[in-house]
């Protein structure tokens, strides 16, 4: 009787325990999509705005809303897909072409301490790593070929 007492509680505890982790799972993955859905918002509204700014030709809005589009690409870099990432490069390799990186080592050394920041990132959100080559990261951050 004791016996059958401690192994339901056994169970019992063992699935509040589950329940709870799968809980918790469930909900850093939602906080993960709506992290992400908030960033590429960002990145859309940015550029419009760095548009409009264009637009006007006015120097002190362009460079606001060229600061603008520099940090959402920065977040997009930490927490968007390698697959959307890629595609916005392709798509500005195939209309918008770039110089060759200026301060080429720095660049690459910057890039791989933010795929470290991104790994972790994905880690804490308890999310399957979702890596991105080096040359992709610098010209989506930095606009510029990766190229000695």
């Amino acid at each position: 009787m004791i016996t059958a007492a401690i192994a339901l509680v056994a169970v019992v505890l063992t699935g509040a325990v589950l329940t709870q982790y799968l809980t918790d799972q469930r909900e850093k993955e939602s906080d993960f999509g709506r992290l992400r859905v908030e960033t590429y918002q960002e990145f859309f509204s940015a550029q419009a705005d760095f548009k409009i700014a264009k637009a006007k030709k006015i120097k002190e809005e362009i460079d606001k809303a060229d600061f603008r589009l520099y940090e959402s690409r920065l977040k997009m870099g930490l927490v968007g897909s390698s697959t959307t990432i890629a595609t916005i490069v392709s798509y500005w390799k195939k209309y918008y072409p770039a110089d060759k990186c200026s301060d080429f080592e720095k660049k690459k050394n910057d890039a791989l301490i933010y795929i470290q920041m991104r790994q972790e990132t994905f880690e804490l959100y308890q999310q399957t790593p979702d890596p991105l080559e080096l040359s992709t990261l610098v010209r989506f951050l930095y606009l510029c070929r990766f190229e000695k």
